[in-house]
């Protein structure tokens, strides 16, 4: 089969999507039976930009642009408009008419990233998650506007989706009303990289990043959907000798937040909060093989790659109630109950179990490994393939 794939996420920092991308074009381009075009091959850095070579400051952003309000139709924030992001709306056209451009003489187009543009094929798009639908003010307002223009059309060109979790699909059916027989599960796997390393490696790596003492950990955006805050609270009700003796470490590029630089502002003068940006794959397993928990409070997700990678390390994991990181964890949740979001006490209380009982960290740690097993890229693009040929049989 001849596959277009919009892989315009490639050009920036991979995250979340990008990560995905990589991987399973990975193992799909070296395939006989199916021929890649990249919607971006060709343009310049196209072939996908590395991380950064070290981490990037996450402290305290610039006051935001866009005043606070109520995300609503025909209203982003409180009516301001960033200009900078207006000046993106014709290079956004021009990216989508490239793409439909690149479609010619294909069989089949994979939208990676939730909105396809119109193709005059078949087209497979994933979908991670529904939060910048269901949810929008975790979101920014121009994401969130995004959303608005473009999500519900790009549902009605979809010949079938791929959802990346079990919860996923039950979301993207219940509150979109897409037919189940539509809609393909294909779970995401843990980076090669994302092994146990040796602790005298590990803590080399860590060294230069400031991480002097046993800490706790936690990775992704700093935005609100991860519920970062909810951390911060937690770390402020333990006691001082505690934060004196312990780290609080966030692995992630700042997104956004209307009261996240506040939280971090309070939690430097307590003390033992680490920034670090965004970090590369060296640091991230140093960091999920030495910390004493991953932390993973977010409010949802779509599959919760940090938890899988995490496990996948050894590292033991306190995950939230957010179906699809329960979903991940399966009976490693069991060890840990799952925390609500919101419930502060808790995350403070198991924050101080994680530090305090190795053996629960052992055992964590061990049921961890072995759940991961369960996952991999190879078998996420095999599924992949399967919904393409769906899709060309269906389309």
């Amino acid at each position: 089969m001849r596959l277009l794939v919009n892989d315009r996420v490639l050009l920036r920092s991979p995250t979340g999507v990008g990560h995905y991308l990589r991987e399973i074009l990975a193992r799909i381009e070296p395939r006989p039976d199916v021929a890649v075009r990249r919607a971006m091959g060709g343009l310049p850095g196209a072939a996908g930009r590395g991380a950064p070579a070290g981490p990037r400051p996450a402290g305290p952003a610039a006051p935001a642009r866009v005043g606070p309000g109520r995300i609503g139709p025909g209203r982003v924030g409180s009516g301001r408009v960033d200009a900078s992001r207006l000046a993106r709306r014709p290079l956004q056209a021009a990216v989508d008419a490239l793409v439909a451009l690149r479609a010619i003489g294909c069989d089949l187009y994979h939208e990676p990233n939730h909105c396809p543009v119109p193709a005059r094929v078949p087209i497979v798009t994933t979908i991670h998650d529904l939060s910048g639908v269901r949810n929008p003010r975790w979101h920014p307002p121009h994401r969130a506007a995004w959303y608005r223009r473009h999500f519900l059309p790009g549902l009605r060109r979809t010949t079938r989706f791929i959802a990346v979790s079990e919860h996923t699909k039950s979301e993207l059916v219940q509150a979109c009303g897409i037919d189940p027989a539509r809609v393909d599960v294909t779970p995401l796997g843990p980076r090669a990289a994302m092994a146990p390393l040796d602790a005298d490696v590990a803590d080399e790596r860590l060294r230069p990043l400031g991480v002097q003492r046993p800490f706790l950990l936690f990775v992704g955006t700093l935005e609100p959907r991860k519920n970062v805050g909810a951390l911060l609270d937690a770390w402020s009700l333990l006691p001082s000798q505690f934060r004196h003796a312990h780290q609080l470490v966030l692995a992630g590029g700042r997104g956004w937040s209307r009261d996240l630089d506040a939280k971090l502002h309070h939690a430097a003068k307590l003390g033992g909060v680490l920034p670090l940006g965004y970090v590369d794959d060296d640091a991230l397993p140093a960091l999920y093989s030495r910390c004493l928990a991953l932390l993973q409070p977010s409010l949802d997700e779509g599959f919760g790659l940090p938890v899988l990678e995490a496990m996948a390390c050894g590292a033991p994991v306190v995950v939230s109630t957010a179906a699809a990181i329960v979903e991940v964890a399966g009976p490693v949740a069991g060890l840990s109950p799952p925390i609500s979001p919101g419930d502060v006490e808790s995350w403070a209380d198991a924050i101080a179990r994680a530090a305090a009982d190795p053996a629960w960290r052992r055992q964590t740690s061990g049921a961890g490994r072995a759940r991961s097993a369960d996952f991999s890229w190879q078998r996420c693009a095999e599924l992949t393939v399967q919904t393409y040929r769906a899709a060309l049989a269906g389309g």
